[in-house]
């Protein structure tokens, strides 16, 4: 396939890393069932997305796309290549639609938006969509539902084994989801190797730590240690699981390093 194709020309480069992954949550019967170009009202969430390689693939599924990531240089050049997303530099998700309420609101006031016609119609369908169910979202809190979602798809590449409260972030993705239909597209490289990296380029370990199998583990027994330990019981369940390969940049002793990535494409499990 074409993305296959790219992933083996430039294996090294960084959004390529991703590239198989995705290859392999495409398969998964709920995006089988999706059609690409829809004009279907939905909304797709991508989290650290970096110039939005990966993202762009998994938005043509989807009417509305908004993407995050920390990195300043990163947003701009997001922004500048996807002009009908909705970029936001933001390291935080459990706010990520309020923010994006708000920045689209100040685009439209101060008329500074880069979008279509046809895409800021699309924002404001989703949002007349979500003003509409947000009692019975209430309601569902109320219960201990946990909320009734807002994203139809949400994709993480890569990106858990660099989080500083893993299981925090995977609560709020879960909020984040549509119950019933929405679909989360989880990558991570194994063995698993999560540290936090800071600003002077130093390295600490997250302040929540995930019981994983150790590097020297064999790929299966991490894969086995996610589900059971971290994303079953943050109330995922699996609809498909593929094994892709990761090939990460390489140093003074090696010129690329072969990894490979897990890759579940994941649903909320029943709220209790």
């Amino acid at each position: 396939t074409k993305t296959v194709r790219i992933f083996e020309r430039s294996c090294c480069d960084a959004s390529c890393k991703e590239l198989a992954a995705l290859q392999a949550a495409l398969q998964s019967p709920g995006f089988m069932r999706m059609r690409p170009c829809s004009q279907d009202a939905g909304a797709y969430l991508d989290i650290g997305s970096g110039e939005g390689e990966v993202a762009s693939k998994l938005g043509e599924y989807f009417g509305t796309v908004v993407a995050t990531e920390t990195s300043p240089a990163m947003v701009k050049r997001c922004a500048e290549s996807h002009k009908d997303w909705t970029v936001l530099e933001t390291g935080t998700i459990e706010d990520v639609w309020e923010k994006f309420k708000m920045q689209n609101a100040r685009e439209e006031e101060e008329g500074t938006s880069t979008k279509s016609e046809a895409a800021k119609k699309k924002v404001r369908e989703l949002l007349d969509e979500e003003e509409g169910t947000e009692t019975t979202e209430r309601q569902h809190q109320g219960r201990g539902g946990g909320g009734g979602g807002k994203f139809d798809c949400i994709g993480m590449f890569n990106v858990l084994d660099r989080c500083d409260r893993p299981f925090t972030m995977l609560s709020h993705v879960r909020n984040l989801l549509k119950p019933k239909t929405g679909l989360f597209v989880l990558a991570v490289v194994l063995p698993f190797r999560p540290f936090v990296e800071l600003d002077d380029g130093t390295r600490r370990p997250p302040s929540e730590k995930l019981d994983v199998a150790t590097p020297t583990a064999a790929w299966e027994y991490g894969c086995r240690d996610l589900y059971e330990n971290v994303l079953k019981p943050s109330g995922f369940e699996i609809e498909k699981i593929s094994r892709a390969p990761y090939v990460s940049e390489g140093d003074h002793l090696a010129g690329a390093y072969v990894l490979d990535d897990v890759v579940f494409v994941l649903r909320r499990s029943a709220d209790v």
